[in-house]
């Protein structure tokens, strides 16, 4: 949550611009998936992360803070609901019609996966319930 934050925070920043730089995907997938495993929580046990990558690097254009936030997302969100390991394969697809690399990005976990009702509700918004008590007296 203190991410979530963070990024709201620096994406809401007057001063924030987005940009299209040239990443090395390979590696700032890496450092992502070293900060994932560093939050190891009392009440989640460690999981086992495996990486699949090319020999060389990937490159392409994009925003890096919100690749990365992109990024840390997916991977503790497979985290939160694997039942040991995640697997992450990344491979160059091709490039793209005005030259730049087009990249594909498989995160699976071991968990136990969706439940048939919230299949169903899948990215449909959903209303929240907000309580609110106050007491003026």
């Amino acid at each position: 949550m203190i991410d979530d934050l963070f990024f709201i925070a620096e994406v809401g920043d007057p001063k924030y611009r987005k940009t299209a730089e040239n990443i090395d995907l390979t590696a700032l997938v890496q450092s992502e998936i070293r900060i994932v495993e560093e939050g190891v929580t009392p009440e989640k046990e460690a999981v086992d992360f495996q990486f699949n990558s090319p020999e060389s690097p990937i490159i392409l254009s994009g925003d890096p803070v919100l690749l990365k936030r992109m990024m840390r997302n997916a991977l503790q969100n497979a985290r939160r609901y694997a039942a040991s390991k995640v697997e992450i394969a990344l491979e160059s697809v091709k490039k793209n019609h005005d030259g730049g690399s087009m990249a594909r990005i498989v995160i699976r976990d071991d968990g136990s996966g969706i439940s048939s009702e919230d299949a169903i509700l899948f990215g449909k918004r959903r209303p929240r319930k907000l309580s609110c008590e106050n007491d003026l007296s």
